[in-house]
């Protein structure tokens, strides 16, 4: 079996990470890992509700209006190793 590379652990706990927080990923983490940042980031949401909220109003983000082929796309750009030719 052939182990991960570092940048290759990062994708995909960062690509679990964002697909927990959009809702789409129903399945159990991972690894440690991947359950120690949903964890941290649930936390980080509870302590920082408040803020987070004014700040999504002062951006006018509307959620609702990014696709997931967006999110997807943007971080796939992050990560190149994984762009095809």
């Amino acid at each position: 079996m052939t182990q991960l590379t570092d940048t290759e652990v990062v994708y995909l706990l960062g690509l679990d990470f964002i697909r927990y927080k959009l809702n789409l990923e129903k399945s159990s983490p991972f690894s440690k890992y991947a359950e120690t940042l949903r964890r941290v980031g649930d936390e980080i949401d509870q302590m920082y509700e408040d803020e987070l909220i004014w700040m999504v109003k002062q951006l006018k983000f509307d959620p609702a209006w990014i696709a997931k082929e967006t999110v997807y796309a943007t971080f796939d750009a992050m990560f190149d190793f994984y762009h095809r030719p």
